[in-house]
């Protein structure tokens, strides 16, 4: 694989370069950077940040190359680290169809180094690779409002959509399944399962055999974001399912939770729970630092969030946090999903649609859609000028929200009222872009 320099002066003789360019001491030094800039923030937890950062600069990660991470060094403090970012590569599908995502992570800078433009550098440099990989959308988990300034809106649901206290689970006399660490082995059938699960899915993370294998045999299980997986095994000892849990100092998380076609969720709904229950309580975390409480992520089958709610008392979420997203050419993506759009086009109330579709971003551009008896023949985002007829608008990169599934038409124009649509594109919006399910485990 080609190696991609990138060096760059900026303001004030510092220098932004990427980890590519070969300076030992940058990849020596950055793990540290990262702990020290979120320690001093507060977070009592940003040793793990470290060892999140060793694992994508050292241990040969499925996606990321020292092409993808960048650092800015002031050389009148012998190249101190002052600012960095990096990119994590991945594939992610929508009902089906596989598009490349730059995702950026750890963003940080030193507090006497803010204010001086360092994130907006390492952003462009971020979304030049990202472009570079052919990559047709960014995303970032990340604080709020703040990469709004990035061309990025919050248009996918991220975080827990409910929990559990630990006293709540049921006690099960006879349980129909256990759990069992995953092992190198279990790695097909993990594959298998998530493509599965992500079919069903609107959008969704492709895992293949090389990510398992890197998260289930070399990822250091105390870094950030760092789940375990383990196997859902019936009463015949045959896996059947999986999940994947973060257990730390007073938290726990299910992040996944499949189950193939020889099991159900209804079925195993309290023996997994049961089961995450015994992983916690024999953990060597001391009573006062051992999780009382499991969150379950939103990407989970939406009726695993049914059941916690019939087993009192437990919490659903009415709203969860979101992910970031860029889509730097909203025509380029709509033509690469078209098979999906022309799909829900067939036998709806737009079947066969000749025409155009206008809709305008209020910043000067808009995209235009064109179809033929409900194929998509273009889609093109542009300056629109005056003899541009508007059948729709959306303020904001709103759009993302529609064209990903998070909220309607309907839904938008309630929170920002420039939205609006035309009796024929209120049709073609609600028919195109339905709501939809997000599983984004994205590797890390």
């Amino acid at each position: 694989m080609a190696v991609h320099l990138m060096k760059r002066e900026l303001k004030d003789g510092l220098i932004l370069r990427s980890l590519s360019e070969g300076v030992e001491s940058d990849r020596t030094n950055l793990p540290t950077f990262y702990e020290s800039v979120f320690a001093a923030e507060g977070d009592t937890a940003a040793w793990r940040l470290n060892l999140w950062a060793y694992d994508l600069i050292h241990k040969n990660h499925p996606t990321v190359t020292w092409d993808d991470i960048w650092v800015v060094v002031d050389p009148a403090k012998q190249d101190e680290i002052v600012s960095a970012l990096l990119l994590i590569p991945q594939t992610w599908h929508y009902e089906g169809v596989s598009f490349g995502v730059g995702r950026v992570e750890l963003v940080a800078t030193h507090k006497d180094y803010r204010r001086r433009g360092l994130v907006r550098a390492l952003m462009d440099a971020a979304h030049e690779r990202s472009k570079a990989l052919r990559h047709l959308v960014q995303a970032i988990t990340g604080i709020p409002h703040y990469y709004r300034r990035f061309g990025y809106a919050m248009s996918v649901e991220l975080g827990a959509r409910s929990m559990i206290g630990l006293s709540s689970i049921p006690q099960i006399e006879s349980p129909t399944v256990t759990l069992r660490s995953a092992v190198k082995t279990d790695i097909p059938l993990l594959v298998s399962l998530s493509d599965m699960y992500g079919k069903t899915q609107q959008l969704g993370t492709v895992w293949d055999e090389t990510m398992f294998r890197f998260e289930i045999t070399q990822r250091n299980r105390e870094a950030v974001n760092t789940p375990k997986f383990y196997m859902i095994i019936n009463a015949e000892s045959e896996p059947v399912g999986y999940i994947a849990a973060r257990i730390w100092e007073n938290w726990a998380s299910l992040d996944a939770y499949v189950v193939g076609e020889k099991t159900s969720y209804l079925e195993t709904f309290y023996d997994v729970l049961n089961g995450m229950k015994q992983i916690i309580e024999t953990t060597e975390l001391d009573s006062q630092r051992r999780p009382k409480t499991i969150y379950l992520e939103s990407g989970l089958h939406h009726m695993i969030h049914t059941m916690i709610r019939k087993t009192a008392p437990s919490s659903v979420f009415p709203h969860v946090y979101a992910w970031y997203i860029r889509v730097s050419d909203v025509g380029e993506f709509l033509m690469h999903i078209a098979p999906v759009l022309e799909k829900r086009l067939k036998n709806s109330a737009a079947h066969g649609y000749t025409g155009s579709l206008t809709i305008d971003f209020f910043d000067l551009t808009g995209v235009i859609l064109t179809f033929e008896k409900g194929r998509v023949i273009q889609a093109v985002q542009r300056v629109l000028t005056e003899d541009d007829r508007r059948d729709a608008g959306f303020p904001f990169y709103s759009f993302f929200d529609l064209i990903f599934g998070r909220r309607t038409t309907l839904e938008l124009s309630y929170i920002l009222p420039e939205v609006f649509a035309s009796f024929k594109a209120q049709v073609l919006l609600d028919t195109l872009f339905p709501k939809g399910y997000a599983w984004l485990m994205g590797l890390t």
